[in-house]
């Protein structure tokens, strides 16, 4: 018994129920549903995490009241993607988050075979996309074989594609 309900515990902070300890009455929340409905492929479903890890007494985020964007410090990496792999490093681990989930940032992208290097990126959550308003380079791998357990192996290229722009477009279902 002490083993569910601090497995109920744990799903109450993660918010997929609603756990009275005193009453040992739970409440499943929509959140559960979204999660299931991705799991059978019904629904697409985003985990997008940021993690803030600074050591004190510096803040780990500042609120403009004005605008309402949260500038967001000590946020090492950003895993946008698993089934396409798209990774962000953002530039002295500071991103702004605005409205709807959007934020900007500069740094490393990280998606696939191609790594992107720069400054000025907009992430656009609805669209799913990022801006690439100012890559300073672009490196890309290629397979060159594979390894002993069967897993590909891949060699930078040794030229990088330098000042590109554009959009980069994750999950496009074209």
């Amino acid at each position: 018994l002490a083993i569910v309900k601090k497995l109920l515990i744990e799903l109450t902070y993660k918010g997929i129920v609603y756990y009275d300890s005193e009453t040992d009455v739970c409440n499943v929340k929509p959140k559960l549903y979204n999660y299931l409905d991705a799991i059978v492929g019904k629904r697409d479903y985003d985990l997008i995490k940021f993690e803030s890890r600074i050591d004190a007494p510096k803040n780990n985020a500042l609120l403009n009241l004005k605008n309402m964007d949260l500038d967001i410090k000590g946020v090492p990496v950003i895993n946008l993607s698993d089934s396409q792999n798209v990774v962000f490093y953002p530039k002295n681990q500071e991103i702004l988050l605005k409205k709807n989930r959007d934020f900007d940032f500069g740094g490393r992208i990280e998606a696939g075979l191609f790594t992107f290097y720069g400054d000025n990126f907009q992430f656009k959550y609805d669209s799913f996309k990022i801006v690439l308003n100012k890559v300073d380079s672009l490196s890309i791998q290629v397979k060159s074989g594979i390894d002993n357990w069967g897993r590909r192996v891949l060699t930078n290229v040794q030229n990088v594609i330098e000042e590109v722009t554009g959009d980069l477009i994750i999950d496009d279902p074209g």
